[in-house]
């Protein structure tokens, strides 16, 4: 290829004329929106510039709050589609199912399931995976409740409930260490403003190295 300053200060020209006008076009449109809203504010001219500079990467985020997460909805209300993720051997959304009736337990019995049962007391280390069963069953009954289709007949992988239950509310370091160095990259990027944040709630599967965002 064979460039020169002429050719490329020219093709400059013609990308800052070209941007200046999507700008305008912002512009008026923003004018026009604002007069049929009957807003008189105007929107800086450094925002509509960074605007069309960044409108092909941009995103846009429903955020649902801890409360809604916790009171399930319909899909067509923003809620998951728990039908289809379960019938998806590679999502995690078991283990979420599996977390959340952990926490119901320990709201319940104020300790974590497993946590009081030695290795070799195999009775209590049942009674508490039962309780656990439990707990996922009415988690499961919750969503079934507001209209999501196609739970019949799912339940929770007992093998997960036992691997709760064996865990007994510890806390690996090197699982601790993944999920600090995720939580300050989401910080860093809310103080900078900067890249995509995390939407909703993430699952770490450090078994199996993988990792899914649910939008629950």
């Amino acid at each position: 290829m064979t460039a020169s300053t002429e050719s490329y200060v020219r093709l400059q020209e013609i990308y800052a004329n070209r941007a200046e006008g999507d700008c305008a076009a912002i512009t008026a449109h923003i004018a026009t929106i604002q007069k049929e809203l009957g807003l008189t504010s105007p929107i800086q001219p450094e925002f509509v510039k960074r605007f069309c500079q960044n409108a092909q990467t941009c995103e846009v985020f429903t955020f649902r709050t801890l409360e809604e997460e916790l009171r399930p909805c319909s899909v067509e209300h923003g809620g998951v589609d728990l039908a289809c993720e379960c019938g998806d051997e590679d999502s995690l959304i078991q283990w979420y199912i599996a977390l959340r009736a952990a926490d119901a337990f320990r709201q319940t019995s104020h300790h974590w399931p497993g946590e009081l049962c030695g290795d070799a007391d195999e009775a209590a280390l049942a009674t508490d995976l039962a309780a656990l069963v439990q707990a996922a069953a009415k988690l499961l009954e919750s969503y079934k409740a507001v209209g999501e289709d196609g739970l019949e007949g799912v339940t929770v992988e007992k093998d997960m409930l036992e691997e709760v239950v064996r865990c007994g509310g510890a806390e690996l370091h090197t699982t601790s260490s993944v999920l600090g160095g995720i939580a300050a990259q989401e910080a860093v990027k809310l103080i900078t403003k900067q890249y995509s944040p995390l939407n909703n709630t993430l699952i770490y599967n450090g078994l199996h190295g993988k990792m899914q965002t649910l939008e629950v």
